[in-house]
């Protein structure tokens, strides 16, 4: 039987030899872009794959938080300041990005969607100002700011408490399990909803809500206030699946720069 392959899902370009010294200034500029996307950790939900003759760095993801992190930093990139603007907690995202970004700027680093022609970024002096700009801008003096996101998520259950409620689902959200209400949505969205239940399917969820500021000025989704707004599918990635594709990415690299993205991923 043949392996699935695991989709990788974000790519640094660059048209040049993947050096160790590259591969770890690669490492630690993902690793923390994706980390503050979700609040936490995503060593153990996105893998990396590095191909050494003319640099491409790819993203993996095999959990639902790894998919999330690498969609909320690839909405990042694309558009900053709407990202900004609809979900607040995308600066941490741009603060990485601004901080990091500085040893790709003379080597012409691209960054892409593997299924797109064009980049959704290049690394330059103008994407590094861009997000040295977006740290600088004020955020509402509000404690509250509604907008959007997508979460990708199993629904463990869907229903009303009573034939007077609302429907709500119960969903696994920034590791959390949660009860959210959902949108009016058109028949066929809704029984995807009961599909994904039924059939404890990975989905990718569009959801709508509130983020707070806390007491030390960052925000945070309010999960009380969150509605789901829309549901597509997404192929879920077995163990199996990604202990193949990690077993082949060790392959591409050299022992020694294999050792040096270890020691910085530690």
């Amino acid at each position: 039987m043949a392996t699935k392959r695991v989709e990788t899902l974000l790519e640094l370009r660059l048209a040049a030899a993947s050096t160790p010294a590259r591969v770890e200034a690669a490492a630690h500029l993902f690793r923390e872009a994706l980390d503050a996307a979700v609040d936490g950790s995503t060593a153990d939900a996105v893998t990396m794959v590095v191909e050494n003759f003319s640099m491409k760095i790819g993203l993996r993801a095999w959990k639902p938080r790894g998919r999330t992190a690498i969609s909320r930093l690839t909405k990042v990139m694309r558009n900053p300041l709407r990202e900004l603007q609809r979900r607040p907690a995308a600066l941490k995202i741009a603060q990485c990005l601004a901080r990091d970004s500085a040893d790709f700027v003379k080597e012409g680093a691209e960054i892409f969607v593997p299924k797109e022609k064009e980049p959704v970024a290049v690394i330059d002096e103008t994407f590094v100002k861009t997000f040295e700009g977006m740290i600088k801008q004020s955020l509402p003096e509000a404690d509250a700011v509604r907008g959007g996101d997508e979460i990708h998520s199993y629904v463990l259950r869907v229903g009303r408490a009573d034939e007077s409620k609302h429907l709500s689902a119960r969903i696994r959200m920034d590791g959390q399990v949660r009860e959210v209400g959902v949108a009016d949505l058109p028949e066929a969205k809704v029984r995807a909803l009961f599909d994904a239940a039924r059939d404890e399917r990975l989905v990718r969820l569009q959801i709508e809500g509130v983020w707070l500021r806390d007491e030390g000025g960052e925000w945070a989704l309010d999960p009380s206030r969150v509605q789901i707004t829309g549901i597509s599918t997404v192929d879920p990635i077995s163990g199996a699946d990604f202990l193949a594709e990690a077993t082949a990415a060790i392959g591409e690299a050299t022992p020694e720069e294999f050792k040096s993205l270890l020691e910085d991923l530690d």
